[in-house]
């Protein structure tokens, strides 16, 4: 997850102020074992993760459910 934020490809097409752009490799495990799952368990949202050669090459999540609209936000990137 560090690699790829700090990859200055994938930052080049980040979001607008991007919280995680040159984030360090706590905030990258904090993230991945701490923030998902807290968010999991809240119903806030879920994240999902794809690896090629041990190398995480993709992401996708859902958050910010309406669960009365059965709708929701969704985030993805591929990895250069």
């Amino acid at each position: 997850m560090r690699a790829i934020w700090n990859d200055v490809e994938y930052l080049r097409y980040a979001p607008a102020q991007f919280p995680h752009a040159d984030g360090s490799l706590g905030q990258a495990t904090e993230w991945c074992t701490s923030t998902v799952e807290q968010r999991r368990l809240e119903g806030s949202g879920i994240a999902f993760a794809a690896e090629a050669d041990g190398r995480l090459v993709s992401h996708v999540a859902l958050f910010g459910p309406d669960w009365t609209a059965m709708v929701c936000e969704i985030h993805y990137w591929t990895g250069p």
